[in-house]
């Protein structure tokens, strides 16, 4: 394996392993409240803590990226996540998981405000599609993973408020010493033949696009372990962290399809229509508890998630000036975060007042509704842009 390989390989698997660390809470958050007899809005704010302290950190170190060298940045937000994890190990008491999850959202965003930029550095190629579904893959998977293998260690291992931190720790110790061993990179062009125009429209677009995929995302996370468990009638905590497995697996196969040219000539389209039809079947799962229609809208809709996001991904990569990488990429990367985080907030805050699966049917309907506003955008602006070709054609 050339160096360059596993200098990228190196930094997505760190990416993985942080975002395992996010994971990890949510389907343990049952146990949390039964400990500390806690309701909805104290379990809503604990992941409220998360994102607050996660966005501005994305945002600030975004800005440092430029002049920061990236491998120590990402060490210094491996090392907070490492010390979130030590938190939920030495002390389980509510200031106590206040303080790790917000250590938590600040490692995060350290992390990812590099990453951003560091994926682009390490790629042997500078291949801006390559990178993005590098970087969508190792995010899917490490939420995905996390949430699964908590889930099955609570069901059936002892101590599952202690021994998947303890695991995951050991995992960043180990990203640490390889971060540590990392060349220094050079600087990530953009690949030739792809000329680089800076369009704003298009980035908003790409923006909001990648918001309201983790949108559903985000609502996946936070419901679909109490959704499933209704719909199946067990409590059983491994099946329900299954279906978030389920969603992040059908993502990586959107991924992979988008990634590897295989969505056709639109792969905007794709996963866009993918996504409102996983709207509506999780709409539809709400509203009837059948867990069929909830396994259809985590296949269908983790498809439009995966799919979009590469997308969108690789267009800001390709579209960003490499000097503005810095200050641009945290931009879109925020976008994905506040997009995992609104949900939780906001369903979190509605139940307190009405059933979980009306607050859920409510904001799967305005996610819809914005995905739809996006899917007619993109039909008008290439009506558009078909016309004006024909009408610059000869008579």
């Amino acid at each position: 394996m050339s160096d360059g390989i596993r200098d990228f390989a190196v930094v997505l698997a760190t990416v993985a392993a942080c975002l395992a660390g996010a994971g990890i809470p949510s389907p343990l958050y049952g146990l949390y409240r039964a400990e500390h007899h806690f309701g909805i809005l104290a379990q809503t704010l604990l992941f409220a803590t998360y994102a607050v302290a996660l966005l501005p950190a994305l945002i600030v170190a975004g800005r440092w990226t430029a002049r920061v060298d990236g491998r120590w940045m990402t060490a210094s937000g491996v090392c907070l996540v490492l010390g979130a994890d030590a938190a939920f190990v030495w002390d389980r008491s509510l200031p106590v998981l206040f303080a790790a999850r917000a250590a938590q959202g600040i490692g995060i965003g350290v992390v990812n405000a590099a990453v951003a930029v560091l994926a682009l550095e390490r790629h042997p190629r500078s291949d801006t599609r390559a990178a993005a579904l590098g970087t969508a893959l190792a995010t899917a998977a490490g939420l995905g993973v996390g949430c699964v293998s908590a889930g099955v260690w609570a069901q059936y291992w002892p101590q599952p408020l202690l021994w998947p931190y303890v695991g995951h720790a050991v995992v960043l110790a180990v990203m640490l010493i390889l971060i540590g061993r990392l060349g220094r990179g050079a600087t990530a062009h953009t690949a030739p033949g792809r000329p680089v125009e800076w369009n704003r429209s298009r980035f908003r677009t790409s923006c909001a696009a990648a918001f309201l995929a983790w949108s559903l995302g985000g609502l996946f996370l936070a419901v679909a372990p109490a959704l499933s468990g209704a719909a199946l009638g067990t409590t059983n905590l491994a099946v329900a962290a299954g279906t978030v497995g389920i969603f992040f697996l059908a993502s990586a196969a959107g991924q992979y399809t988008v990634g590897s040219g295989r969505a056709g000539p639109q792969p905007d389209d794709v996963g866009l229509w993918a996504l409102f039809l996983g709207c509506c079947a999780l709409l539809a799962a709400a509203a009837s508890g059948w867990a069929a229609v909830l396994l259809l809208s985590a296949v269908v809709g983790g498809f439009g998630l995966g799919a979009t996001f590469t997308t969108t991904l690789a267009v800001v990569n390709r579209l960003v000036p490499p000097a503005r990488r810095g200050r641009l990429l945290p931009i879109y990367f925020a976008s994905v975060f506040g997009g995992t985080a609104l949900p939780v907030v906001a369903v979190g805050a509605a139940a307190l007042r009405l059933p979980l699966a009306a607050a859920v049917i409510a904001y799967a309907a305005i996610t819809g509704c914005g995905v739809a506003v996006l899917i007619a955008r993109a039909a008008w602006r290439r009506g558009f842009a078909r016309r004006a070709r024909s009408g610059d054609r000869p008579a």
